[in-house]
């Protein structure tokens, strides 16, 4: 009877990321629903490890806990940055990982929150859950408008798209000594020029999901009102709505979370 959610992962428990608590690192690692071995998606009920489970607490919703999968993503992304507090930073795209990124961002004590996004919608979702700016980067030179907001290059930037020439663009955004955070992911070959990097002795670190710590952080800031996420549920359907919600997005859209609730009709 308690209410939980959990890391959706299935894990083999005998390898070394496994016992470092890294479960999205397995190399063993299926995902729910994502596999014949690992089935749930819309079941009725899902089979998931004990460990794995993370209970919500009183005043955390069932919306808020389907939340808490893709905002881990984000927490995690800002965890990989080490600490950001009084930084500038500058997140590339405001899909759901990016408006997450500049939700934590924020909680972390980030000074200057700057979101990069062409959609007018998304960019006003960052704004909505805690970004203190958001640029039009087709309306001009983006690490000019950076520096008129913030007096410098931004000291942290998280590439949340995951396009070719994305992580070129951050190494060259970022200032010196700079950190890219790449929580996009890139699902084919992309180049960089090193030589961008070396100059300002650049550090890189890709970000891959999110451990129980992330969860549980994210529980937290649920649970104490730190953090929002309703700005980023766009659309709540029920199941004879889903076949239809699912052609709409193949098309782009202003969606950014679409919730299921099966007591709809």
């Amino acid at each position: 009877g308690d209410r939980v959610t959990a890391l959706p992962i299935k894990t083999c428990q005998k390898c070394e990321p496994c016992a470092d608590g890294l479960p999205s690192l397995c190399s063993s690692s299926l995902f729910t629903g994502t596999n014949l071995e690992t089935p749930g998606a819309y079941a009725q009920y899902v089979k998931a490890r004990g460990v794995m489970l993370q209970p919500l607490p009183a005043g955390v919703s069932f919306a808020d806990g389907a939340m808490v999968e893709p905002l881990a993503v984000s927490h995690h992304a800002v965890d990989m940055a080490g600490d950001v507090k009084g930084a500038s930073v500058l997140i590339i795209g405001a899909g759901p990982i990016g408006v997450g990124v500049a939700l934590f961002a924020r909680l972390a004590g980030a000074r200057h929150v700057v979101v990069s996004e062409p959609a007018e919608t998304r960019r006003q979702r960052a704004l909505d859950v805690g970004a203190t700016h958001a640029l039009d980067p087709r309306a001009g030179d983006v690490a000019e408008a950076f520096a008129k907001i913030a007096d410098k290059r931004p000291q942290v930037v998280f590439e949340c798209v995951g396009n070719r020439g994305l992580l070129q663009q951050a190494i060259e955004l970022v200032g010196v000594r700079g950190r890219v955070v790449v929580a996009g992911v890139c699902f084919e070959e992309d180049q960089i020029r090193p030589l961008a990097g070396v100059t300002k002795e650049v550090s890189v670190q890709f970000s891959q999901c999110y451990t129980e710590h992330d969860f549980s952080g994210v529980i937290d800031a649920l649970a104490k009102g730190r953090a929002d996420a309703s700005p980023m549920l766009t659309q709540i359907v029920g199941f004879q709505e889903l076949p239809n919600a699912f052609e709409a997005l193949r098309k782009p859209t202003d969606q950014c979370k679409i919730l299921i609730d099966p007591t709809l009709a």
